[in-house]
């Protein structure tokens, strides 16, 4: 059982430029980032967090030759029920709560570019606690 509910979410943005159509695009590396922000709340028993998930699907071969950009975020508001006891406790809820979010937005993604004719499109469904790099918490 989870120390937290998921309250309500809110699609904040979705931004997909397709640069090449599927057939001019062959194959290539989608490039993407995700980020999770912890936005401010009064309250110790709510938290509201943004997931953006950003980047471009690029050539093989030339790592400036772009096919599509997608730039999106997802906000979510969650009732906690236990107050984390420290900062790491802290941010391992703030990332199991992204984790709740990344399907949603993922399917929204994939579902924009499954219309835009690149229907193979699969994004990543969860964040791990060892990827520092590629996951921030803010």
């Amino acid at each position: 059982m989870s120390n937290f509910s998921l309250e309500s979410t809110r699609l904040k943005k979705m931004c997909v430029d397709i640069l090449k159509q599927p057939d001019q695009a062959g194959k290539g590396q989608l490039m993407l980032s995700y980020n999770v922000s912890n936005l401010d709340e009064m309250r110790p028993d709510v938290k509201t967090i943004m997931l953006r998930i950003e980047g471009s699907g690029i050539s093989q071969n030339d790592p400036d030759d772009k096919a599509f950009t997608v730039d999106a975020e997802l906000i979510g508001k969650f009732s906690v029920h236990e107050i984390a006891a420290d900062e790491s406790q802290d941010s391992a809820m703030i990332i199991d709560m992204a984790n709740y979010l990344i399907p949603l937005l993922a399917d929204n993604i994939e579902t924009v570019f499954a219309k835009c004719g690149f229907p193979k499109m699969q994004l990543f469904r969860s964040l791990d606690y060892d990827s520092t790099n590629k996951n921030k918490v803010e």
